[in-house]
């Protein structure tokens, strides 16, 4: 019979903040992470791996990064969790270094320099997810995470990798293609992986749908003919993401799909951004300042394109 121990209780309930965070769930995140700093300090916890430590904040910087605490905010808690990660094992760093990637991605607004050195972070990330998954704990320390977690995360830092091609092809023409390639590659590898694993439902194999979706932005303008593929997987994503919130992201990305494939079709772009501006009325669908600002220049590109009333919406909505 298997019997909780003190590290998967601290990994269970790190879980569940991460959880409640998503759903912007602040109060109840910051009470479980409280309780969590509050074992770590105990005489039993003293001889736990110290990426248990590394992970809880790391999760907290994750936290701080969904409210849209400022970059440096997140980053000195990052920072922490860099500094107590094991030496004997790997997933404390890798989770670590996925964040920093995260944060420069969510913080870049689209700068090049900035998405590349969230890139840097991503790549180095996925290789201490694969050196964990091959850890046994024979020679090194054991991982305080399973299987499936790492694979988990390793999964969606390719995902997330992706995303930053995307963006990069459609503003370094110098890389385009390269980026490109990498986009596509990364994207449909996170899907196939989750699909093979027998995955039909649920947030991670949602944001590999809105990852594929998300490459093919960029990929209709070399290749036409993959514009049903990425429709698909916007529309399967959306269908199936828990989030209203996220659901009303990845209507975003549907609206730059069509502009980059069918430009003349301004009505059916519309009706989209206006679903998008009506959804802000409900706080489980409102996007959360640093999100609004976020995509301020894709809502921008996009109301410019289809003109009016949608430019006066948007100026609205942008003004509040």
């Amino acid at each position: 019979m298997w019997i909780m121990t003190l590290g998967d209780k601290i990994i269970q309930e790190l879980k569940i903040a991460a959880e409640k965070s998503g759903k912007k769930d602040f109060g109840e995140a910051d009470t479980i992470f409280l309780q969590v700093f509050m074992t770590l300090q105990t005489e039993k916890a003293s001889e736990l791996n110290p990426d248990y430590r590394s992970v809880a904040y790391t999760e907290q910087a994750a936290s701080l990064r969904w409210r849209g605490v400022h970059e440096s905010v997140t980053m000195l808690v990052l920072a922490e969790a860099m500094r107590l990660h094991s030496q004997a094992s790997y997933f404390g760093e890798a989770r670590a270094l996925e964040e920093m990637g995260l944060i420069g991605r969510y913080s870049s607004n689209d700068e090049p320099s900035k998405l590349r050195g969230s890139l840097a972070s991503l790549d180095r990330a996925i290789e201490g997810y694969k050196k964990a998954l091959t850890n046994d704990g024979s020679v090194l320390q054991p991982e305080i995470a399973d299987k499936k977690t790492i694979q988990d995360r390793l999964w969606r830092t390719y995902g997330v990798a992706s995303v930053n091609h995307s963006i990069l092809a459609g503003t370094d023409e110098t890389n385009r293609t390269k980026h490109l390639e990498k986009a596509v590659e990364y994207a449909r590898y996170e899907l196939n992986q989750r699909i093979e694993q027998g995955e039909t439902s649920g947030d991670p194999l949602a944001n590999a749908y809105h990852t594929v979706g998300e490459a093919h932005i960029e990929l209709v303008k070399e290749k036409p003919e993959t514009y049903d593929e990425g429709r698909a997987a916007l529309e399967k994503a959306r269908d199936i993401h828990s989030s209203p919130m996220v659901r009303t992201v990845i209507e975003l990305k549907m609206a730059l799909l069509e502009i980059n494939t069918h430009p003349e079709n301004k009505e059916g772009v519309g009706e989209l951004v206006s679903g998008i501006i009506a959804a802000q009325t409900d706080t489980s669908s409102a996007w959360t300042p640093a999100l609004k600002d976020r995509l301020k220049s894709r809502m921008e590109r996009i109301a410019n394109h289809i003109g009016e009333p949608y430019v006066t919406q948007l100026n609205r909505f942008y003004s509040t």
